[in-house]
């Protein structure tokens, strides 16, 4: 017997807000090529604070 269920979580992407099947655990964003700039810009943001962070003094 072939069992080929196998269970897929949803979320909804923090960009544009639509459903979506996860491809990892800790995926927040779709595969749309405009909603991976936002992802990029908001991690470079989020980079840029921490470093800033370690050297403020």
């Amino acid at each position: 017997m072939d069992n080929t269920d196998t269970k897929k979580a949803l979320f909804v992407c923090e960009a544009c807000g639509k459903m979506g099947v996860k491809n990892g655990n800790r995926q927040k964003y779709c595969s749309s090529q405009s909603c991976q700039n936002i992802r990029n810009a908001r991690k470079s943001a989020r980079n840029k604070r921490r470093t800033n962070q370690k050297t403020t003094y």
